[in-house]
């Protein structure tokens, strides 16, 4: 019997297809996530536990992606995704690099899915190892081979995960036989690459690495989903970000525009513009308090409790890259341009007075002599 177990971590999830506007029921979509698995010839071994009683609800608007920050759905009060698959060397060639079998030296994994408070977490283990694994190369290949037979098939669930999948550490659990405490004794590596996490438990209190195993992914579930949370919100940052420089740059564009004709054509194109900014700003400002208070609860909720906890080195890292964006300095931006605007606006409002006062006296003008 095997007195250790190398695993990796990353964040995987199974999104409902359909076409919105929908109903989303929980039976059907795990019957449809439990169809999608079994029509993959190389996974075995599906398990799929679920709340039951989870609600049903509408979902309006199309489903995106996990890298554009949105939050996964559905959003269950327990799902726990096991199974595993088999992928040959000669394909994680393929799918990684030529050196992969070497570090993974297995063409078996275990896959399992657990939905934390917060986000999906997922553990990938090579099963059988010929030696000390590198898992987190089993969790990108196991990645880039469900993203294939998931997604290329129009099934109705569709595969996503966000980075870093794989988690950028290896991990590894390990017994000790003349051990005698309780919880898990945990040695981090720090490298430049990937970081070795080992850890190690006691044989008078966990009877097989496998019963081990179950406690340590129980215990570490609501810390990688906090962290893979805070990539979440980053990502929606990013891409929230990405909206504000597209309009900028379109304001920018309409801005510069030489001839007096254009600009005056411009003015109303800018206020639109400036409006779409503003409204992007604010937008981005409520997205980021709102999770930053959701992070800061979730943090105090994981850390303040008199229990062990594992990987605050790498949450404490993901907060610090949750650096603000100079929204301030652009607001400012949109107002000055405004202000231009409006002067602008002002100016074509009286160049129009004039024009059609000086029409006008020219009409009257005319018509008077016809009179006389």
């Amino acid at each position: 019997m095997a007195n250790n177990s190398f695993f990796g971590v990353g964040c995987f999830h199974f999104w409902p297809a359909g076409k919105a506007p929908f109903i989303f029921e929980m039976e059907r979509y795990i019957s449809d996530l439990r169809a999608a698995l079994e029509s993959v010839p190389a996974i075995s071994n599906i398990q799929i536990d679920f709340d039951e009683e989870t609600p049903s609800f509408q979902i309006e608007n199309d489903l995106t992606e996990l890298s554009d920050g949105e939050d996964f759905l559905p959003v269950p009060a327990f799902l726990e995704i096991r199974f595993d698959i088999y992928i040959p060397f000669r394909i994680q060639q393929v799918l990684a690099s030529d050196y992969t079998p070497e570090d993974t030296l297995s063409e078996s994994f275990r896959v399992n899915i657990q939905y934390a408070y917060d986000a999906p977490v997922c553990f990938v283990e090579p099963l059988n190892p010929t030696g000390v694994a590198s898992a987190s190369d089993a969790v990108q290949v196991v990645r880039e081979y469900l993203n294939q037979q998931i997604n290329s098939l129009g099934k109705a669930v569709r595969f996503d995960s966000i980075g870093p999948s794989p988690f950028h550490a290896d991990f590894s659990l390990h017994s000790r036989p003349n051990a005698d405490y309780r919880g898990f004794q945990v040695e981090h590596d720090r490298n430049r690459g990937y970081d070795k996490i080992r850890f190690f438990f006691s044989e008078h209190e966990f009877e097989s690495v496998d019963s081990a195993k179950e406690e340590l992914f129980s215990n570490l579930t609501d810390e990688l989903g906090l962290y893979y949370q805070l990539m979440l919100s980053r990502a929606k940052g990013i891409h929230e970000w990405e909206k504000i420089e597209n309009v900028l740059s379109k304001l920018f564009d309409a801005w510069g525009k030489r001839s007096l004709r254009q600009r005056f054509a411009n003015v109303f194109l800018q206020g639109w513009y400036i409006n779409k900014l503003i409204t992007a700003i604010v937008s981005l400002e409520a997205d980021q308090l709102f999770r930053k208070n959701s992070v800061d609860e979730r943090y105090r909720s994981i850390y303040s409790k008199n229990e062990q906890t594992f990987i605050p080195y790498f949450i404490d890292n993901g907060i610090k890259e949750l650096s603000p964006y100079p929204t301030k300095q652009i607001s400012d931006l949109a107002l000055f341009l405004e202000g231009r605007r409006s002067r602008a606006l002002e100016l074509l409002v009286v160049l129009l007075a004039s024009l059609t006062g000086g029409v006008a006296g020219s009409l009257f003008t005319i018509l008077l002599a016809k009179n006389h």
